[in-house]
């Protein structure tokens, strides 16, 4: 099986999207996207909405085999990786280090990605509120040993 790869699943009521990163690299976060939200923005609006984070994906991973075919490049998205997903990153991070240092910063993406997608504002309202306060539980961050 080659790696990166991305997966699509069902779990439950939600289409989950996993993302198997190369060796060395930091995975992302899972991507949940509930059914029933999917459902209601129509089936145009969830095609465009799950294949747009998926060629989003998929160019920054393979940035050259992207090149040749500009109309596939997202002219809002950033250079390098995306506010959401890098904020997703920095939320793995945090939990594997049981530490809330990156907590501001992860704030400040989400607001910043909130004011231009409809999936990050989800998350800002739905899931960032129960994950901020478990990594804040982990209390300042400790010096070394």
């Amino acid at each position: 099986m080659r790696i990166p790869r991305i997966e699509i699943r069902v779990e439950g009521t939600a289409l989950v999207i996993g993302h198997f990163p190369a060796d060395g690299r930091v995975a992302l976060q899972d991507i949940d996207l509930p059914l029933a939200e999917l459902d209601a923005d129509g089936f145009d609006a969830a095609a465009a909405r799950v294949g747009g984070y998926l060629l989003t994906t998929l160019r920054q991973w393979a940035p050259s085999a992207f090149e040749p075919y500009g109309k596939l490049i997202d002219e809002d998205a950033d250079a390098g990786p995306g506010k959401f997903a890098l904020a997703m990153q920095l939320i793995q991070q945090s939990v594997a280090a049981s530490t809330a240092v990156h907590v501001p910063g992860i704030d400040m993406l989400l607001r910043q990605e909130a004011a231009r997608s409809k999936d990050a504002q989800r998350f800002l309202v739905d899931s960032w509120p129960t994950i901020r306060e478990r990594l804040q539980s982990f209390g300042p961050p400790q010096g070394p040993a």
